[in-house]
């Protein structure tokens, strides 16, 4: 077992130069551009993001990409982060919910060397976890640039003759240096009671969290260069993404001079939901023009088209309006790109044979 107590850092414990312990006021020294970064105290870890500041982050450590989560085995408060199975991917690993100045600190174990670790740690695994009782009760407001704008706090008070009762919550929004803003507006909410200690008793945690953004989709490098837009720009700002998650989780621990035992027990209730207007393709297609277009728009769009009938007739899901009415636009988006395509190959042709036959 790979403990979180910082005091578990010395030398000695470990069992390899691949795994170790984070403190919690190495955690709050890390410089973080985002709520994830924080992770990066972890020796080779990288975190990223693209497409808005919303979704989970992109991770990569000893020069792998981990995508988001996929390789990377990430736990809060004895919970798995990575989700089983996720439409954004698999072992999807979304930390937003986390906030910093509560977390007791982190342990890490890098490779696949532990068997213990289970799913999505092929690469690496990640733990964290919420002290049971702050050293004292704190408010704080940030301001800064890219119209960042924080307030977070959080206040511990015993309760009964051992127990102590733990609150804390965050409220976020940020822009980013986008033409079209990322407008992201974050809340965060924990609520923890705790009695006895961390190797020595048990706690109850409840969880909340909830997010909205603008998603700052890829951009086609020939749009930037041609003067369609800027590189900050934006092809399709309707573009947005929503996130939530809830969870109630129970954590009991005994330790004595030859055992300990961990007991946790959880419930989880993640929901994300992303938007992409495919039509937008018909916004750049004059800067497309001089490219296979027809195969852009087969190999990307009319699969996504099929998926339907796939899904309803192979499958047996129930599809609702919106999917039909998306999917039909899809098909017709497709279908009026490669007749415009066509027509301009054709003029283009017929413009070589003049210019070849004046």
């Amino acid at each position: 077992m790979l403990a979180i107590d910082p005091r578990a850092n010395d030398v000695g414990i470990a069992q390899s130069a691949s795994q170790g312990t984070v403190p919690a006021e190495v955690l709050l020294a890390t410089p973080a551009y985002r709520t994830g970064e924080v992770l990066e105290a972890v020796p080779g870890l990288i975190v990223t993001q693209h497409s808005g500041e919303g979704k989970a982050n992109q991770y990569f450590l000893r020069g792998f990409n981990l995508d988001h989560g996929t390789d990377i085995a990430i736990t809060i408060d004895g919970m798995p982060v990575n989700m089983r199975t996720h439409g954004h991917g698999q072992g999807y690993a979304d930390t937003a919910f986390m906030i910093p100045e509560i977390m007791r600190g982190l342990a890490f174990r890098k490779g696949p060397y532990f068997a213990a670790e289970g799913d999505f740690a092929s690469a690496g695994a990640v733990h964290l976890d919420i002290v049971d009782k702050l050293e004292r009760n704190f408010a704080q407001v940030e301001v800064g640039s890219f119209g960042h704008r924080r307030a977070v706090t959080g206040m511990s008070a015993p309760v009964g003759v051992d127990g102590t009762v733990l609150v804390a919550g965050e409220l976020q929004h940020f822009n980013g240096p986008w033409e079209h803003p990322d407008e992201l507006r974050k809340l965060n909410g924990v609520m923890r009671y705790a009695r006895g200690t961390y190797d020595n008793g048990f706690a109850l945690t409840a969880m909340a969290y909830s997010g909205k953004w603008n998603a700052t989709s890829q951009i086609p490098l020939r749009a930037v260069e041609s003067g369609l837009i800027g590189r900050f720009g934006n092809l399709d700002p309707t573009d947005y993404g929503e996130a939530q998650r809830f969870s109630l989780s129970g954590r009991w621990h005994e330790t004595t001079a030859t055992t300990a035992t961990r007991i946790n027990a959880y419930a989880i209730k993640s929901d994300l939901k992303l938007f992409h207007n495919f039509l937008s393709m018909l916004l750049f297609f004059k800067v497309l023009r001089y490219l296979d277009a027809t195969q852009v728009a087969l190999s990307n769009y009319l699969i996504t088209f099929m998926g339907l009938p796939i899904a309803a007739f192979v499958l047996g899901e129930t599809l609702k309006t919106q999917a039909i009415i998306g999917g039909v636009l899809v098909l017709a988006s497709t279908l009026i790109l490669t007749i415009v395509d066509s027509k301009a190959a054709r003029e283009k042709k017929q413009e070589e044979l003049v210019n070849a036959n004046p």
